[in-house]
């Protein structure tokens, strides 16, 4: 695990936000605790410039079992994805895909919500993954793969769920098909 490098950082770097966001919860709401962590909030991208936040709202969680769901998704899929792509083109796939993402969210977020999460890094991640397999097996054959399909819809699935940041999903997706597509041969 330690030879992957940059997937234990993101780990790390999401379990100290979310700890971070908890000790700021003390005399303040769930979501002000959230956004002063820097998770997603248009409003104060578009009011002071927090650019930032595209990237930092990756590693804000808003519950425990949202950050132990990231984490164990990461943990499952980072490592191998990193030890085959290099860390430095896996350093671009998961900042890519969080950024991507979270400006997906921020241009389609007409309600101001407070979003957050490593999940778009994890789509990035995921359409690397389709990437390669299409080119192993032929994109027909992901039609034939049960384990395949059932990632790919438990995800579509979930996207349908109040509260989900769908847009940030996309994103982060499109991301990781398009750089993969692109620069890994």
């Amino acid at each position: 695990m330690f030879s992957h490098y940059i997937t234990t950082f993101l780990l790390v770097s999401a379990i100290a936000d979310y700890l971070y966001k908890n000790d700021r919860m003390q005399g303040s709401d769930a979501m002000s605790a959230a956004i002063e962590a820097g998770a997603m909030y248009a409003p104060r991208v578009r009011q002071n410039r927090e650019y930032w936040r595209f990237l930092t709202a990756g590693f804000v969680h808003f519950s425990l079992w949202h950050l132990l769901m990231n984490m164990y998704v990461l943990f499952q899929i980072g490592p191998s994805l990193e030890g085959g792509l290099g860390h430095g083109m896996f350093t671009l796939l998961a900042i890519g895909s969080i950024v991507t993402g979270n400006l997906l969210q921020y241009i389609g977020d007409s309600r101001s919500t407070v979003s957050g999460g490593l999940s778009s890094a994890l789509y990035g991640m995921m359409g690397a993954r389709i990437v390669f397999f299409a080119r192993a097996y032929g994109l027909q054959n992901i039609l034939h793969s049960s384990s395949m399909i059932q990632t790919i819809l438990l995800n579509l699935v979930m996207n349908f769920l109040p509260g989900v940041g769908w847009r940030a999903h996309i994103g982060g997706l499109s991301f990781g098909i398009i750089l993969t597509t692109i620069l890994v041969r």
